[in-house]
């Protein structure tokens, strides 16, 4: 009887355990990564290469999918209004989160409080890049042929991190270029290199290869100094005179309640997926800079940037539109 009883008690506890337990489980199912511009641009490629390590690590689905528009805040929006539960995460980037308050009208959230970051996993070099049809071949003969005739210029989206550097060039060299936006990097790299538009802003990731196959021309990076893979590329500086700073960094975000112990969870795993031989040497190969930065120091980073953002674009006159 005893032996009856003990056993009615310990499948009780099993009972009311059992479903808390699994319920505590994470991921628990398929989580979504929200890619807020196209498919094959290097947000995207970076985002299939972690999402893939992170099956591997958690034994779940991670599906990528291209929410595109408005320079990201489309996908981004719609990360927002998900469930906060872990399950629907953002694979964004600066423009998205720092820059588009500044930029754009109503863009429908506030990224400080409506995102929380999970992880930095790279920083990359913005470059300006011509079809070699044009006769510029450097920045000081750019500048040149834009003053005889305005010339257009391909970015991601109006208001992107990608589209903000040209303005300022534009304004700093006094020369008229005129922006025609993309829904992300893959449109825009293919008309480029069919010769549709001549000039573009894009991440060195996805147009490295075009490069060292000559399809495509560097004008100049904005960056501080030369880009060690294209040491015969200028910086914007050193033809103006005046720095023209610009970057761009991928990462992960979530809707901004999501549980702690959650967002822990992922950070830990997506920093390990980034500590991976093979995750590395894949983005490393197409010239991203692996930072896998953590979720406290990442949010710590993203308000710095909002407050840079905020003089850059008070000193050059930048309304949003």
């Amino acid at each position: 009887m005893k032996i009856l009883i003990k056993a009615l008690i310990l499948s009780s506890v099993f009972f009311f355990t059992g479903p808390t337990v699994a319920a505590e489980s994470f991921p628990s199912k398929p989580v979504h990564v929200i890619v807020p511009y196209q498919s094959g641009g290097g947000l995207d490629m970076m985002c299939r290469v972690i999402a893939a390590q992170l099956e591997k690590q958690l034994g779940q689905s991670f599906v990528v999918e291209n929410r595109t528009g408005a320079a990201g805040t489309i996908g981004t929006r719609m990360v927002v209004r998900s469930e906060p539960d872990g399950h629907t995460i953002l694979c964004g980037n600066n423009s998205e989160i720092t820059l588009a308050p500044f930029m754009m009208q109503d863009i429908g959230y506030d990224p400080q409080r409506d995102l929380v970051p999970i992880t930095m996993a790279v920083k990359q070099t913005l470059i300006l890049i011509a079809h070699p049809s044009l006769e510029a071949k450097n920045l000081a003969q750019l500048i040149e042929l834009a003053k005889k005739s305005p010339l257009s210029y391909g970015t991601s989206g109006k208001g992107s991190s990608l589209h903000l550097p040209m303005l300022m060039l534009a304004h700093v060299a006094n020369a008229p270029f005129v922006d025609v936006p993309y829904r992300g990097a893959a449109g825009l790299i293919t008309d480029l290199l069919a010769g549709h538009i001549p000039l573009a802003v894009v991440n060195l990731a996805p147009i490295a290869d075009h490069i060292s196959s000559n399809r495509l021309r560097p004008i100049a990076v904005f960056t501080e100094t030369r880009n060690p893979s294209l040491p015969d590329v200028q910086t914007v500086k050193e033809t103006l005179g005046v720095e023209v700073p610009a970057y761009s960094w991928f990462g992960l975000l979530a809707p901004a309640n999501i549980p702690k112990d959650r967002l822990e969870i992922l950070d830990e795993n997506i920093r390990k997926a980034l500590s991976q031989d093979s995750v590395r040497s894949a983005l490393e190969r197409v010239h991203m800079e692996v930072v896998a930065m953590p979720s406290e120091a990442f949010k710590q980073a993203v308000e710095q940037e909002r407050e840079f953002y905020a003089k850059l674009t008070a000193r050059f006159d930048l309304k949003a539109q």
